[in-house]
């Protein structure tokens, strides 16, 4: 997944199926939305490194990055070619700059790629998801891009789809290294090391013949069982630990049909399947859900009296659901929970929008803690995208951020968003469907805080490009707090240079439709202290002009008098003061008649009242001789 970047300390397995976890988030007192979480990428990262195990080939791809700054990696599915990428990459954290990934949603991305490439990056491209008829695209442009990363002294690894009988090109087949998968076996007695588990050779052998097919993600899951399984008995030893993990994993979906297949009742059925869902949730919320399950699915009324019906406890016995001391319900089984979900939504394909119906109304349900909710959410979105049905998680995000949706209802829809966002398969289509919102002409505000939140946070840290083309698209929105909270989030987005100049990129090519908001938007960013870093670089300078002519042509002085006045007060001696200086003078030269309405605001500031009038006469002095020599006045400097 995407979230192959994911959280240490929050990881849990919910069963067969990608590993997810999910971050929390708040809303503040002034109504925006927040993650608490630190990057994810530095925490995967950290997560990964004691658990990876070098793949054949590894080593090779290691000297070939470092010696011409550019790896393609291929290698089969299931190989952990991605992790492989990552930490090559990692591996020069101390001598290089931030590290990026780039996941091109079409063409047009590809094109541009070698302009976002800056000195010292190391960049992440992941092609895995394109097609026969893109990867001649992608050729191309890893052959033409190479130039480009060298002479930035950039470092680039790309992942390519596997299986592809395109011939390479010559230039691509020199960067060429191919991992295999590692030992299974090497990988799981990693993980058990990492995890405070001592390895017993008599357990694990056991199951060395089986692993030796696995893929990574499959072993990955059995580990994460065993520390269930650990949890639940931790005065046993591995080899019980084992054998639950296994017995969980390799048996689940037959054992969960086979069961099923013998509940005749309806509701027996509908509790089975809520407490999978509810898994540590109160009793008596898990009957709750059952009987809306039972209603969403027209399932008819039996028309037994109550009196007459059985008792939960009795239901629960036939399930073999555990009722704790704390009214907590549980499946006496690891990892059953997992299997019972997994076996709806894979055999159940009618019932697929129904459960969805379920889902997204089963959340307002009282008596689910936060917990039961943040769960309820994570196991949704797992079961819907293992199925390969995302179009049910926009669904449900779309419906909880409804106009005049509670805002309660907010953090677990940007919590539905970002495990969509981060999944490996269809994060592309997430961050499609981000872009496609923000550009709706009225959003509604409750999806607008949650885009915001998403794309400040999640999006920004794999993807901060892409991030700031859809935070841009937000602060255009007519909805002035979204607008403001979009602006908020680009600010603190472009403290990156790079990221900051290509905001004024986008300001200064907007369309005249959106110039009132783009013009609001620059009256943020351009504040002295951040501009001067985009003024050193010809094209920077080049787009702030743009940005500034344009603004003098269509708004009146008095919208752009503050921050003229604020360039000034930065306007010193050095470099940086003069092409704050130089800019200004050369935007109203383009802007027509502006350069009078620039020499009379000068004039005003330089005689305010209060200290450093001599300052601000010297200051307001060299822009006037400015202005003098962009109108041909000769200058006379005694």
């Amino acid at each position: 997944m995407e979230s192959h970047l994911n959280n240490p300390t929050g990881m849990f397995h919910t069963g067969p199926g990608s590993q997810f976890n999910y971050s929390t988030y708040i809303i503040e007192s002034d109504g925006r939305l927040t993650r608490k979480s630190r990057r994810f990428t530095a925490e995967y990262l950290n997560w990964l490194q004691p658990r990876f195990v070098r793949p054949p080939g590894y080593g090779a791809a290691e000297t070939r990055l470092i010696d011409s700054r550019a790896v393609v990696v291929i290698g089969p599915p299931g190989s952990g070619r991605r992790s492989a990428a990552l930490l090559l990459l990692h591996g020069l954290e101390r001598f290089s700059g931030p590290l990026k990934e780039f996941t091109p949603i079409g063409k047009d991305d590809i094109d541009q790629w070698d302009m976002k490439i800056e000195p010292g990056d190391r960049m992440l491209l992941d092609f895995t998801n394109f097609d026969e008829d893109g990867f001649a695209v992608v050729q191309d442009k890893l052959s033409s891009s190479h130039a480009a990363v060298i002479e930035k002294q950039a470092y680039m690894v790309a992942v390519l789809p596997y299986g592809m009988d395109a011939p390479f090109q010559a230039e691509l087949i020199r960067l060429i290294s191919r991992i295999e998968r590692p030992s299974p076996m090497m990988v799981f007695r990693r993980h058990l090391r990492v995890d405070g588990i001592k390895p017993d050779d008599a357990a694990t052998a056991e199951i060395e013949a089986e692993l030796r097919s696995w893929e990574m993600r499959r072993v990955d899951r059995l580990a994460g069982l065993v520390r269930d399984a650990r949890a639940g008995a931790p005065d046993q030893a591995l080899g019980f630990w084992l054998a639950q993990a296994m017995a969980a994993l390799t048996a689940g979906n037959s054992t969960v049909s086979n069961a099923v297949k013998s509940i005749r009742s309806g509701l027996l059925r509908a509790l089975l399947l809520s407490a999978a869902m509810l898994h540590g949730a109160h009793a008596d919320v898990v009957f709750h859900a059952a009987q809306r399950l039972l209603a969403g699915t027209d399932y008819p009324d039996t028309g037994t009296p109550a009196l007459d019906e059985s008792g939960l406890t009795e239901h629960f016995g036939e399930l073999k659901i555990a009722r704790l001391p704390d009214g907590a319900v549980r499946f006496d089984a690891l990892g059953y929970d997992a299997a019972v979900r997994a076996y709806f939504w894979r055999d159940h394909l009618k019932m697929r929008e129904a459960l969805r119906d379920w889902v997204g109304d089963l959340i307002r349900l009282t008596g689910l803690t936060g917990g039961d909710r943040q769960r309820l959410v994570t196991r949704f979105a797992e079961q819907c995208l293992e199925v390969a049905q995302p179009g049910d998680l926009i669904w449900l995000v779309e419906r909880w951020t409804s106009r005049g949706s509670p805002a309660w209802l907010l953090p677990y829809a940007a919590q539905a968003l970002e495990l969509g966002l981060r999944h490996e398969r269809f994060g592309i289509s997430f961050r499609r469907k981000a872009l496609e919102w923000g550009k709706l002409p009225r959003l509604a505000p409750e999806l607008g805080r949650v885009l915001v939140a998403t794309c400040a946070t999640v999006v920004s840290d794999t993807h901060p490009e892409q991030a700031l083309t859809r935070l841009h698209h937000l602060a255009r929105q007519s909805d002035d707090s979204i607008a403001a909270m979009a602006r908020t989030s680009l600010s603190l987005l472009t403290q990156d240079v790079r990221l900051r100049k290509e905001l004024f990129r986008r300001l200064s090519v907007g369309k005249l439709s959106a110039k009132e908001a783009d013009f609001e938007l620059f009256l943020v960013a351009a504040e002295p202290v951040v501009i001067v870093s985009v003024l050193a670089d010809e094209n920077g300078r080049a787009w702030v002009v743009e940005c500034w002519r344009s603004m003098m042509t269509t708004k009146s002085p008095a919208y752009w008098r503050e921050l003229v006045h604020h360039w000034l007060a930065a306007s010193g001696t050095d470099l940086d003061g003069e092409r704050l200086l130089d800019t200004l003078v050369l935007a109203a030269t383009q802007a027509g008649r502006a350069l009078g309405d620039l020499y009379g605001i000068a004039l005003r500031w330089a005689y305010l009242r209060g200290p450093e009038t001599a300052r601000r006469h010297e200051i307001a002095t060299r822009l006037w001789r400015k202005i003098d020599a962009a109108q041909g006045v000769d200058v006379v400097t005694g």
